[in-house]
């Protein structure tokens, strides 16, 4: 007598070529089965190198601020004929760039940075030093140049808010 299989409750006997067949099916099956673990641990993989890549890219996209600064500027030129100052509201805007520690003007100009830290941001750009405090947001700035015996002074305070960035 051969083997016997149960189906649905009842037992039938097998010849030698079925149970031949259902073990090469049983085969198939555990080798389709395996090839499959592999291809959804493949596709695991990949789903987690992309989070991943996503999760480093809005990293540094939230590494990366923008401020937008409301000022007021004062401008005094002393020349040899006499002295004049002016007055205006400027505004302008920064990038901040955590990771790397540059800050850029909105144009894309960068500026020499002294400090960089939790509490303040120290730069200089040509003849103008700036100075962010970064728990209150008061940005205060100053420089001073002489060309031809004409001294042209500038002062500035503000503040700066965290903004979106400009369109280009």
């Amino acid at each position: 007598m051969g083997p016997r299989v149960l189906i649905n409750g009842i037992w039938y006997k097998q010849s030698r070529f079925t149970a031949y067949w259902s073990y090469i099916t049983l085969v198939m099956l555990a080798s389709a089965a395996r090839a499959l673990v592999r291809q959804i641990k493949s596709s695991v993989r990949v789903s987690v190198l992309a989070l991943a890549a996503f999760a480093v890219l809005e990293e540094t996209a939230l590494a990366r601020s923008y401020l937008s600064c409301l000022a007021k500027k004062v401008v005094i030129v002393d020349a040899p004929k006499g002295t004049t100052s002016s007055s205006a509201e400027e505004n302008f805007g920064f990038w901040i760039d955590e990771p790397t520690k540059i800050v850029t003007f909105a144009d894309g100009k960068k500026l020499n940075v002294r400090r960089f830290d939790d509490h303040w941001i120290s730069a200089v750009s040509g003849d103008v030093s700036y100075e962010l405090d970064r728990q209150n947001g008061n940005l205060t700035f100053a420089g001073s140049t002489m060309k031809g015996g004409i001294a042209t002074t500038i002062i500035g305070a503000g503040r700066c808010t965290a903004a979106t960035a400009p369109a280009r």
